[in-house]
């Protein structure tokens, strides 16, 4: 409960850590389904265990092979180019608007 209380702290640098983890990686597994790497394995592995209570007790195992170390030092490029490439632009833009609670306390103080 202590670190979501933390991080909404900042929702601009969490709206762009959390846009470009999601956007690199759709972006990865749109190049996965060209290259057959077992990348989108583990992603169905992660869903089917916790959708199926049954499927826990498979064992499944993709072998690591050289187009995934491929694919994910693509992804971190990519997360990595994201987040510099938003927090730039970001740079000189206005702060996100102050919910609408710290408005009204403000014009409360004000008055």
């Amino acid at each position: 409960l202590l670190v979501p209380v933390v991080l909404l702290a900042c929702p601009r640098v969490l709206n762009i850590l959390t846009c470009t983890i999601i956007g690199s990686y759709v972006v990865v597994l749109a190049i996965d389904a060209y290259l057959y790497t077992s990348l989108s394995y583990i992603t169905l592995n992660i869903l089917k265990r916790a959708l199926n209570d049954d499927f826990s007790t498979a064992y499944t195992n993709a072998p690591f092979q050289k187009n995934d170390f491929i694919i994910i030092t693509v992804w971190m490029i990519l997360m990595v180019s994201g987040a510099v490439t938003q927090f730039s632009r970001e740079k000189k833009q206005p702060p996100f608007p102050p919910n609408p609670y710290q408005i009204w306390k403000r014009d409360r103080k004000s008055t």
